[in-house]
């Protein structure tokens, strides 16, 4: 794909590059196909795990359609307890609501390519510590010096 033509598609679909620290190569990127008050859809590419060693929910319900590669999810309740891991591998189709609480901990060598429908927004979303839900934006301020990959399990 020649460069003019990447620009122009990452201009006219709002590319949003997801990195920590300076990293070369963003975690996900994300670009906007449709976006209104009631839904939206986005294409997705993960090319690394969550940054983070918490769980995280999010702001909306969710419909993923996997298209290529896969990933490891681990998923917990609604305490924070971890209950299991899951391996996705596309193709998938998977929906889940605005509280499942989860980390992406390892992405397929050759990344994992969505199409994601999320609802309006049902919630102010954050990570799981210790029993209690801390808003996104307090926890990078908190633990972006934290991250998942520099510590052992």
């Amino acid at each position: 794909m020649t460069n003019i033509f990447r620009r122009t598609i990452d201009f006219c679909f709002r590319r949003q590059e997801y990195r920590v620290d300076g990293e070369p190569t963003p975690r996900m990127t994300k670009w906007t196909i449709i976006s209104t008050p009631l839904f939206n859809i986005f294409f997705h590419k993960f090319s690394g795990p969550d940054w983070t060693k918490d769980p995280h929910d999010h702001p909306t319900d969710f419909v993923s359609i996997g298209l290529k590669g896969g990933y490891m999810e681990s998923v917990y309740g609604k305490n924070g307890e971890k209950l299991y891991d899951r391996e996705w591998r596309a193709p998938w189709f998977r929906k889940f609501p605005a509280t499942h609480l989860h980390r992406t901990t390892a992405v397929s060598p050759k990344g994992a390519y969505t199409i994601c429908f999320t609802s309006r927004w049902k919630q102010h979303w954050g990570f799981f510590i210790n029993g209690h839900l801390v808003s996104w934006r307090d926890y990078v301020k908190l633990h972006r010096s934290e991250r998942a990959d520099r510590h052992k399990a």
